[in-house]
């Protein structure tokens, strides 16, 4: 048997392998996993095939789900502009924020925060369809002092050209 990583998960390559010889006639496939290194190839053959199919599957099988988010310490509710996105395994985007009264910070105090701009992760199964840089948006965030993402966007909702928003003249 053959397995052997060829591709990490960043798209280097990664040093793995392990090899036996089973004879004569081999069979390959490929598995893609979201939380392994990467595509594995795995080849078998003669009549340990299937049990080269069952090891495979235990060993991409045994792999756990990330790990859920803490939950939220303060939600919070804003309207922005989209500055920037950037689409990756783990979606971000820099919002310019109108002002978000009585936030709440990492030491428990409440006070305003300004107009500005901040990156924001997007949560999982929250849709962007229709936004994009420039975009006026509507958007709910979940604040995390302590593991997972500090800024997470929950819901997003694009708004028409013409809203008003009472944005910073300067980004600090």
């Amino acid at each position: 048997m053959t397995v052997e990583a060829i591709e990490g998960a960043s798209g280097e390559d990664v040093a793995l392998s392990h090899s036996q010889t089973l004879g004569d006639g081999a069979v390959a496939f490929k598995s893609s996993s979201p939380w392994s290194l990467g595509p594995l190839l795995v080849q078998a053959s003669g009549m340990r095939f299937l049990s080269m199919v069952l090891f495979a599957s235990l060993i991409l099988g045994c792999e756990s789900p990330p790990p859920p988010l803490p939950p939220a310490d303060h939600a919070y509710e804003s309207r922005g502009v989209v500055e920037r996105m950037q689409t990756r395994s783990d979606d971000h985007v820099m919002i310019l924020h109108e002002e978000i009264p009585d936030f709440i910070g990492i030491d428990g105090t409440a006070s305003t925060m300004h107009s500005m701009s901040m990156p924001f992760a997007i949560g999982e199964g929250v849709s962007t369809t229709g936004m994009k840089v420039g975009s006026k948006i509507g958007f709910a965030f979940e604040v995390r002092w302590t593991g997972g993402e500090p800024l997470l966007v929950t819901k997003v909702e694009v708004l028409g050209e013409g809203a008003a928003l009472e944005l910073a003249d300067e980004r600090p």
